[in-house]
């Protein structure tokens, strides 16, 4: 008895540590999924230093004088998406714009808040990976223990084979999807 219990702790540890992989991989491309968000101050009005040209909505070529005043839709990494008169969605880089240290600085704030977000996606993601491989041992061993010492080995091979399948699915699946 003494060697089969040996051999599932074995087995159960080996099961641990591959559901704690999945949680880690899980969180990690949880936290890699976490978009960059720009965030525009309600009083934010951009004014353009150079002629921004584009395609009205009718097909028509329009553009957009030096000096004109814009309230900003979205701010990405390195354009300002805006409406102007019945056109919406026009996209000017930060260049075309007097204000780009203010752009600058609320990209950079943007940045520092993904990155904060991010760790703490991959902290939450270690804690679950650390609770969830722990929770499983402590329940693998005890049920481990009680079928060995009824003597329904069978029985609790077949229920480690179908954790172990269930994890490496679920752990190469995610690995997948994390490569597309």
């Amino acid at each position: 008895m003494r060697k089969k219990m040996i051999a599932f702790i074995i087995i159960v540890f080996i099961e641990s540590l591959g559901l704690a992989m999945f949680s880690l991989s899980y969180s990690k491309s949880s936290a890699d999924s976490i978009a960059l968000s720009i965030l525009i101050p309600e009083d934010l009005v951009v004014t353009t230093n150079n002629e921004i040209c584009f395609t009205s909505k009718d097909g028509s070529e329009k553009t957009i004088p030096i000096g004109t005043k814009i309230t900003p839709d979205y701010i990405f990494p390195d354009s300002v998406s805006f409406s102007y008169g019945e056109d919406i969605h026009i996209s000017g880089e930060w260049g075309d714009f007097i204000e780009q240290e203010t752009l600058k600085e609320l990209g950079k704030n943007a940045i520092e808040e993904q990155t904060s977000q991010r760790e703490k996606a991959i902290v939450r993601g270690i804690c679950i990976c650390i609770v969830a491989g722990l929770c499983w041992l402590l329940l693998g061993i005890t049920v481990s223990y009680s079928l060995i010492k009824k003597e329904k080995i069978v029985l609790l091979i077949v229920i480690h084979a179908i954790v172990i399948l269930s994890v490496s699915f679920l752990f190469v699946g995610s690995q997948r999807y994390l490569v597309l």
